[in-house]
């Protein structure tokens, strides 16, 4: 709007040139950089009034550091999310010389966990390198690499390393609680319904997950026990998680997890080339077009981590991350709703408001275009 004016000044008065000046004086001040914010803000609102479940967002322009704020301030379970601090701190380590990307890793058969990914199929014994993990870990979001990788790290350093960047600043002391384990999730699910569940080897947890989730999955759980189902704590899975949900282990506030992201953007937290490397296994230059990239266009650079677990979904990402003073980091999540296809519909929903509110041609360029 202020261009507008501007373009037009020429053509008026030295006393309507000082009214014109006046009024986009105005409109400047009445009109601030945080409108997308106030727009968003209300789209935002709307589907999570119409959602099943409970949606959090938080979305930050690098351009101008102004932020939109939904639900983002409490913690959130993060599922496979977590696998980017996790490839930050690992790629820390290697810049500080404690291990090379060339290291290699052997797969123990007590390393087996179920989910996405390969190696669960893969006959422990064969070695692997940190980068070919890192990979996997978060192109394939492979759940065997990821453990592969926390255990090498260890969990109290991988802690302790998000504590260190808490006490640089670069997020609040309460925004990231502690991370685990993928096994210890089903570890912490399962032993609250009994607590033998603790005794079970990698090999039973595959079996157990191998039922689907809800009454089958505790028939399993029972079944391997060798337990009456009038012995376990409760006979219902969703009650389980919720109660594991409700001790904020892997969890965070989104707006933590998106400081994460910016600093990472910006240079803070790693060198240039990991920090490529990390773009590339962020899938930097594929479209997957589903979540919140289904809403985006496909011509716009966009780095993302989804995590997924009963009844709660994530979809993190940075739009132009290569561009640091043009990005727009985004952190998404919901909880108690199907986390399958209407969360996914929800996500791309999400992506089609910032397209067209944070996106969306400047009516200059469309003038531009028409002229």
């Amino acid at each position: 709007m202020t261009r507008f004016l501007s373009a037009r000044t020429g053509s008026f008065v030295t006393a309507g040139l000082l009214v014109l000046s006046s009024a986009a004086l105005y409109a400047e001040d009445t009109r601030p950089e945080e409108n997308w914010v106030k727009t968003l803000g209300e789209r935002i609102t709307t589907l999570d009034n119409e959602a099943e479940g409970t949606l959090g967002v938080h979305v930050h322009r690098l351009a101008d550091d102004t932020s939109l704020d939904h639900k983002s301030d409490r913690l959130w379970y993060l599922s496979s999310a977590v696998k980017v601090p996790v490839a930050i701190v690992l790629l820390q380590q290697v810049e500080a010389g404690e291990r090379s990307l060339d290291d290699e890793l052997t797969l123990e058969a007590s390393q087996r966990i179920d989910g996405a990914g390969e190696l669960l199929w893969v006959e422990p014994g064969q070695a692997y390198s940190l980068d070919n993990l890192l990979e996997r870990m978060l192109i394939d979001s492979d759940n065997v690499a990821t453990d592969m990788l926390i255990e090498a790290i260890g969990v109290d350093t991988l802690n302790g390393q998000l504590q260190q960047m808490t006490r640089q600043g670069f997020f609040g002391s309460s925004d990231f609680e502690p991370l685990t384990t993928l096994a210890e999730v089903r570890y912490s699910v399962y032993g609250d319904i009994h607590p033998d569940a603790r005794t079970l080897d990698r090999e039973q947890l595959v079996e157990i997950a191998s039922a689907p989730i809800g009454d089958e999955r505790v028939a399993a759980l029972a079944r391997t026990l060798d337990v009456d189902r009038e012995a376990l704590n409760t006979d219902d899975m969703t009650t389980a998680f919720d109660r594991y949900y409700d001790t904020r282990v892997n969890s965070a506030t989104l707006k933590g997890y998106a400081d994460l992201l910016t600093a990472l953007v910006r240079g803070e937290l790693i060198n240039e080339e990991h920090r490529e490397l990390l773009f590339d296994n962020l899938k930097i230059d594929r479209y997957d077009g589903y979540r919140l990239e289904g809403g985006l266009p496909q011509d716009v650079s966009f780095i993302q981590k989804t995590g997924t677990q009963h009844q709660r979904a994530c979809h993190m990402g940075v739009i132009r991350p290569d561009e640091p003073d043009n990005a727009i980091v985004i952190a998404a999540c919901i909880e108690d709703m199907d986390e399958g296809a209407p969360a996914e519909a929800l996500f791309k929903q999400i992506g089609e408001a910032i397209t067209e509110t944070m996106l969306a041609p400047d009516d200059d360029d469309d003038e531009d275009t028409a002229a």
